[in-house]
Formats: structure tokens, C-alpha cells, sequence
């Protein structure tokens, strides 16, 4: 998968390994949202058995944004409620 500029140095500027990129787009939460498609690494997805690894544990929290088969951006937030859904219910003007 393509990575952007901004999202590479994003991931410098987080210190997001691209480790913790791919454990994230193989093992997270697949979430779409306003038109992409968002990666969570959560507690949860990781196997019991890999938990104990601290390259596994660092990834936790990674969040990884796809948009049109592109990386745009990667962060850390271990809520992953922080990515919402439109309200379905429009606000009268």
C-alpha cells in the first residue's frame, strides 16, 4: 500500500514505526468513516499469546487512516471512540 508524504512524516514526527503500521492494518479494527477507511490497533486484537512483546505493545493505539488506497496519516490514540459517525439525523437550519 502507498504511503503519503504527510503520513511518513507523521510517522517520524510519532515516533509510528512501520511495524506498528502494519500490525495495525492486519490485526485492527476496520472502521469506515467520512469516506475512509480507519485502522485501530486495540487491546483487544492482539492475540493473548503476542501481548507480552513490547513491539506489539508500543503498537497499541495506533490508528492508521486509508483513503483512495493511500495512507494519509497515522496516530496514536488508544479511544478509538474519538472516530465517530455522522449523526443520521439532520440539523434543521
Amino acid at each position: 500500500m502507498r504511503i503519503t508524504r504527510h503520513a511518513t512524516e507523521q510517522m517520524t514526527r510519532r515516533r509510528i514505526a512501520r511495524d506498528d503500521v502494519e500490525l495495525a492494518i492486519g490485526m485492527g479494527q476496520e472502521l469506515h468513516r467520512a469516506g475512509a477507511t480507519f485502522y485501530v490497533l486495540r487491546l483487544r486484537d492482539i492475540p493473548p499469546s503476542m501481548r507480552h512483546q513490547a513491539d506489539v505493545r508500543r503498537a497499541e493505539g495506533t490508528v492508521v487512516v486509508v483513503e483512495e488506497d493511500r495512507i494519509s496519516t497515522v496516530y496514536r490514540n488508544r479511544n478509538p471512540r474519538h472516530i465517530r459517525q455522522k449523526s443520521r439525523h439532520a440539523r434543521a437550519a
